[in-house]
C-alpha cells in the first residue's frame, strides 16, 4: 500500500514537473506563430490594378509562398497571412509598386500607398518598416549603375562567376 502511494505521489509530481516544463518553453520560445494582417490604402486610386501580391520568404524553409489579395474600387486592400516566425524577407507588390515589409506573427500592419508609389507605414512596427525602406533607396541610389550589373547577371544564362564575385566584393567593401 506504501509503495503504491509514493509511486502514485511520484507519478503526479513528475506530471506536474511536465506541464510546468513545457509552460516555461512555450513562454519563452521565440517562435510564436500568429496571423499577420495588413491593410492598405491606395491614394488617388485609378482602378488600374484590381489585385496585389504579398510574397513571404519562409526564414526556415527559404519557399517563398504568394498571397494574392484583391483591391477595392476605393483602393483598398487587406489581406492575412498565418506566419510561423517573422521575417524581413517578405515583400508586397502592386502593379510596378514594390516593397519589402517586416512582418512580426500576432501585428497588423497598416500602409498608405501615394499615387507616384511611395509609401507609409503605420501601426505596429512601422517605424522598422519606414526605416527599412529609407535604407533600401538609399542603397539603390547609391549603387544605382552596380545594381544594373547585378540584374544583367540574373537575366543572362552564362554567367562568368568570377566577375560576379568581383562586383559583389567590390559592392561589400563600398
Amino acid at each position: 500500500m506504501k509503495k503504491e502511494r509514493f509511486l502514485t505521489l511520484l507519478i503526479t509530481i513528475l506530471v506536474a514537473l511536465n506541464s510546468f516544463a513545457q509552460e516555461i518553453l512555450t513562454s519563452s520560445n521565440p517562435i510564436q506563430p500568429g496571423e499577420v494582417l495588413i491593410n492598405g490604402h491606395i491614394k488617388n486610386y485609378k482602378g488600374l490594378d484590381k489585385t496585389g501580391n504579398l510574397f513571404i520568404r519562409d526564414a526556415i524553409t527559404g519557399i517563398t509562398n504568394q498571397e494574392l489579395f484583391s483591391i477595392d474600387s476605393a483602393g483598398n486592400f487587406k489581406t492575412s497571412y498565418d506566419l510561423i516566425c517573422l521575417t524581413m524577407n517578405s515583400s508586397i507588390q502592386i502593379g510596378k509598386t514594390w516593397f519589402y515589409i517586416y512582418l512580426v506573427p500576432g501585428e497588423t500592419y497598416d500602409i498608405t500607398i501615394n499615387e507616384n508609389g511611395t509609401h507609409v507605414f503605420t501601426g505596429e512596427n512601422s517605424e522598422l518598416n519606414n526605416d527599412i525602406n529609407e535604407l533600401n533607396i538609399a542603397i539603390l541610389s547609391k549603387f544605382k549603375k552596380d545594381n544594373s550589373k547585378l540584374s544583367l547577371y540574373h537575366r543572362n544564362n552564362s554567367i562568368d562567376y568570377q566577375s560576379f564575385e568581383r562586383l559583389w566584393d567590390d559592392l561589400l567593401k563600398r
